[in-house]
């Protein structure tokens, strides 16, 4: 009754922030300077909507039922050509700013094709992403060696190709970046194929290795990227099965730490040593909680954790702003 309770209160908290008249359906965001504790800067980006809808179509509530709809349509208008899009929508001043990528892309596009609404981006296009070791760049630009018909389809971020372009030099963004947030999200859209054999493997190695953080520079917390990899192993992607089963085995461990007031880890020496149970915040929590729902780990320690995250929820339904993920 309590999580219902909570559900019920932070949708309410939802519908009044985002009201069912919202005309754009974006998700707003906080967008502020690293360690910056002054005033946020409202924003709005493909990937927060993105990231929102398949938590709240779970939610089986009209509330959510309407921002969903809203969101959905959001999507939908700012898909690009390809089946493409760009992390920060059309009418934003920066929108222009950076290239596509496969992160908002394929999160959008999962949703969408799940919705019936649109075909997600074509399996030539995203496999022409490909490194030499088979795993995915993160910026969906023109390269030489791509097919003819993949250039084409790219001839919309040809001016990402030259290596002095702006978004290159005034960012921590590289043309060649690979990430394991982008791969897991990748499996996601278009799960076990011959091309994309290779970035399971990667996913598989870094989650046993303890590395998959350390492989991503832009979702900025270990369990994003863990929600990420359990997400597309609970669609159906197989090969991602044996990282599912060690991230079960890490969240059990951290509501065994969170119940004697130890570190996170438990029976897996690889968790990071600086991620204290007692100092996760509710982001953490939360993504937590979604990596213990989908990789089978103990119903018990799930549940768990989701009762901390709901001690730490305000009466108003709300839970405290905290940084999800971090831009140049």
């Amino acid at each position: 009754m309590r999580s219902l309770e909570s559900r019920s209160r932070a949708l309410a908290w939802l519908a009044a922030r985002i009201p069912a008249g919202n005309r754009s359906g974006a998700f707003p965001v906080e967008m502020r300077a690293e360690r910056d504790a002054g005033a946020a800067a409202s924003d709005a980006t493909v990937f927060a909507t993105a990231l929102a809808l398949p938590a709240l179509a779970a939610a089986r509530d009209d509330r959510a039922e309407a921002l969903v709809a809203a969101g959905r349509a959001f999507l939908l208008r700012e898909r690009l050509a390809g089946g493409l899009w760009r992390f920060w929508p059309r009418a934003h001043p920066r929108h222009g700013d950076l290239p596509a990528d496969l992160d908002d892309s394929c999160c959008a596009g999962a949703i969408l094709a799940a919705a019936g609404m649109a075909k997600a981006p074509a399996i030539a296009l995203l496999a022409a992403q490909r490194d030499a070791q088979g795993r995915f760049r993160t910026w969906c630009v023109p390269r030489r060696e791509m097919p003819l018909s993949v250039r084409i389809a790219l001839r919309g971020m040809r001016a990402f190709s030259r290596p002095e372009h702006p978004f290159w030099s005034a960012s921590e963004a590289e043309p060649g970046d690979v990430d394991a947030g982008v791969n897991a999200n990748v499996l996601w859209l278009i799960g076990d194929r011959p091309e994309t054999e290779s970035a399971a493997r990667w996913l598989v190695d870094l989650v046993a290795r303890g590395a998959e953080a350390g492989a991503d520079r832009w979702h900025g917390r270990s369990w994003s990227v863990r929600y990420f990899i359990a997400r597309a192993a609970a669609a159906g992607t197989a090969s991602l099965s044996p990282a599912a089963s060690h991230l079960a085995r890490r969240v059990e461990g951290a509501a065994s730490q969170l119940a004697t007031g130890g570190r996170a880890g438990g029976p897996d020496e690889a968790i990071d040593a600086i991620e204290a149970v007692g100092a996760l915040d509710a982001v953490d929590l939360a993504l937590a909680v979604c990596v213990g729902s989908r990789s089978g780990a103990d119903a018990e320690a799930v549940r768990a954790l989701a009762a901390r995250l709901i001690e730490l929820q305000a009466a108003d339904g709300s839970w405290p702003s905290a940084p999800l993920w971090f831009g140049g």
